[in-house]
């Protein structure tokens, strides 16, 4: 049995209010106290009366006793305030720094509970509740994917706000960068990042009258430049380049890191980064536009397209049918959900100003769920879709609940073991 299995019946309050000690004192919990965020004991704030008084602090939990003295919890400060010891098994008794003994309760789950536990966690299905989701109510569920929104753009803020730190305290250096990681999608992401962060995006917003400039840095410091050119518009851009180098010490990428293979040709690297010189060349405040803008403004802004000389090329020097590269409905969705929303979910929380945390949330409310093996995977299991947001918390409760298997930490898992339990009582 796991310990995580002890912590689970303590939070979610199943574990007797009454009981007695291993040393048969008798104990009522009065607050079972909140689950401890710090590296210190499992529950703080605990209220239990023992033997008629009442004692406030921390709860720790093992699967043994003696595992406090594998732990050395008896020399570490944070645990002076247990008043509590919870255990399946008592194998040996348990001081504090001072010697005092800890009353110890020994608790064991109910054999069903862990039967269905084990049902879910060896389970071969890529959600391991699948077989029991229908019988969720409705309430659980979406209340549960708001949360996983939410811990989702929490996740994400954390990331950007050190990138803010990072890139100097400039958020339209810090939005560029998400904007660029964006239109990369998964395959050529960190290359489009990388380029990103390694040109400050003051220096581009001195051009944006001036496509071929953008491109020609854009395009020079990928690497895209190195090579000979036999058509006229490269070699114009390898020129250009040139100049702009030796004027902000632009040492190119190495081109190896950008990937073209099993890509459909619309996303190919080159193409992605002429659509971001043209979606730059649109404005030179990328970021103080999305805090003023609403949803179609910014899709419009989007809307871009690749100059002209990539109507006809996927990559430089091998012309191609005449087509216009201009950014899809899906791509633009696409950037709203993976940078606009999060870089305006991480400034509100900086800032401490909800209404752009509101209007991250509302942008993705506001845009199609998106279609890829995670959304595709709950739809088959008839989880409702209806927007961005529940996609994004979908993608959450997939890659951190369902593959690391916690599902004594999800809501979902959490009912259908606690619904076994009621039957069971």
């Amino acid at each position: 049995m796991d310990e995580e299995i002890l912590v689970f019946f303590w939070r979610n309050h199943l574990i007797p209010r009454r009981f007695e000690t291993t040393q048969n004192q008798a104990v009522e919990i009065l607050d079972y106290g909140i689950p401890s965020i710090d590296s210190g004991p499992d529950f703080v704030n605990v209220k239990i009366r023992i033997d008629g008084q009442i004692w406030v602090g921390a709860v720790e939990m093992h699967i043994k006793s003696k595992d406090w003295y594998v732990h050395n919890h008896n020399q570490d400060p944070a645990f002076r305030n247990v008043i509590l010891h919870v255990v399946s098994e008592d194998d040996k008794p348990v001081v504090n720094q001072h010697g005092e003994l800890i009353p110890t309760l020994v608790y064991q789950p109910p054999t069903k509970f862990l039967e269905l536990y084990r049902n879910l966690i060896y389970s071969k299905g890529k959600v391991k509740c699948d077989k029991y989701l229908k019988l969720i109510p409705s309430y659980i569920t979406t209340g549960w994917l708001d949360n996983l929104l939410i811990e989702r753009l929490e996740q994400r803020a954390k990331q950007i706000i050190n990138d803010y730190k990072n890139a100097q305290s400039d958020w339209e250096q810090v939005f560029f960068q998400q904007l660029s990681r964006a239109l990369g999608m998964r395959v050529n992401s960190l290359p489009m990042e990388s380029l990103a962060r390694l040109i400050p995006y003051r220096v581009l917003r001195r051009y944006t009258d001036q496509i071929q400039v953008l491109e020609a840095i854009l395009f020079g410091k990928a690497g895209f430049l190195q090579q000979a050119f036999s058509e006229q518009y490269p070699q114009k851009l390898k020129q250009l380049f040139a100049v702009y180098r030796r004027k902000y010490d632009l040492e190119p990428m190495e081109v190896s890191i950008w990937k073209f293979m099993r890509l459909r040709p619309y996303n190919f690297p080159t193409i992605r980064i002429a659509q971001l010189a043209a979606i730059l060349s649109k404005t030179d405040h990328l970021f103080s536009l999305i805090l003023e803008s609403e949803l179609k403004e910014l899709i419009q802004i989007f809307s871009a397209s690749a100059s002209q000389y990539w109507d006809t090329h996927f990559r430089f020097d091998i012309p191609a049918q005449n087509m216009p590269k201009v950014i899809g409905k899906s791509m633009r969705q696409g950037l709203i959900i993976n940078a606009v929303a999060p870089v305006l979910f991480a400034y509100g929380r900086m800032v401490s100003e909800q209404k752009y945390v509101d209007k991250a949330i509302q942008f993705l409310q506001s845009v199609k769920f998106e279609s890829n093996y995670v959304t595709r995977l709950f739809k088959k299991l008839q989880i409702k879709q209806s927007n961005a947001a529940d996609s994004q918390a979908l993608v959450q409760l997939y890659t951190h609940y369902c593959q690391r298997q916690r599902c004594l930490d999800c809501r979902l898992a959490s009912y259908i073991l606690t619904d076994e339990l009621s039957k069971a009582n």
